[in-house]
């Protein structure tokens, strides 16, 4: 049984990941599509950290991490600090070795605790920003320099 529900679970997510499909209509209000799916992927900061679910949007709609694609932004595949590589085990292991660094830059327990668990982009100096921050400034159409971001 439970073999048959990781294929069956496998075979969705190979759909999801489809650019090919449209909008599916009544069928998004409950299930995941590859239309809503796209904005998963996405790294433009109004699309970051969302629509994390599988099969039901049920869970991003409780969580509150549910986004439609918004008609004229196209979702900017990618990830917001690119390891400028090609090789596969720098791929794997790049966000450990970023948390790591991170983690070195305080002294305190609690600062290190938040590098590991908290959310991505967060920091003790406030010198990177979450993805919150992001959507918030860019709410308030503050500038926002990227570059700070990435490095």
């Amino acid at each position: 049984m439970i073999a048959t529900a990781l294929i069956v679970n496998s075979m969705y997510q190979f759909f999801l990941h489809s650019q090919l499909i449209p909008s599916l209509g009544i069928y998004e209000k409950v299930f995941n599509t590859p239309y809503i799916h796209q904005v998963h992927h996405s790294c433009n900061i109004e699309y970051l950290d969302k629509n994390h679910g599988g099969i039901l949007l049920i869970w991003d709609k409780m969580f509150g991490t549910f986004k439609k694609p918004i008609k004229g932004v196209d979702c900017k595949y990618g990830i917001m600090h690119d390891p400028e590589t090609y090789n596969p085990i720098t791929h794997n292991f790049f966000e450990f070795a970023e948390i790591w660094k991170d983690m070195k830059k305080s002294p305190k327990f609690k600062d290190k605790f938040m590098y590991v668990f908290g959310p991505p982009g967060w920091s003790h100096d406030n010198s990177t920003m979450t993805a919150k921050q992001l959507q918030k400034a860019q709410n308030r159409h503050e500038q926002i320099d990227l570059s700070v971001q990435r490095a």
